[in-house]
């Protein structure tokens, strides 16, 4: 898998106004890496990456951010019928807290 990574800006704005189908024709105009969620998460692990950040969007869309120690990520997108696509990888990853968060 290769750890090259698009504008992360980029995926957030992407992933607040559009559904799995659209952010692989508007945001990837490369074909994205997509297979079933257990499959890629199972590729992840093999690169040490765990999940440290998760949102649903309000089409029942997942967007997780997965991270290893070493500071690799990638963002996986996954749709309520279980595929998943890999819409961003980099490196240097760091988690920046800015802000205080209600409790639920």
């Amino acid at each position: 898998m290769p750890r090259r990574g698009l504008g992360c800006v980029l995926i957030a704005a992407a992933m607040a106004c559009s559904s799995l189908p659209a952010l692989s024709e508007a945001v990837i105009p490369t074909k994205m890496n997509c297979a079933e969620r257990a499959t890629i998460v199972a590729k992840l692990v093999g690169y040490r990456e765990e999940p440290e950040a998760i949102g649903l969007n309000n089409d029942g869309t997942l967007l997780e951010v997965f991270v290893s120690p070493q500071g690799t990520w990638t963002v996986l997108v996954s749709s309520p019928q279980g595929q998943s696509c890999i819409a961003a990888v980099g490196e240097a990853w760091q988690l920046k807290v800015t802000s205080i968060r209600p409790e639920s």
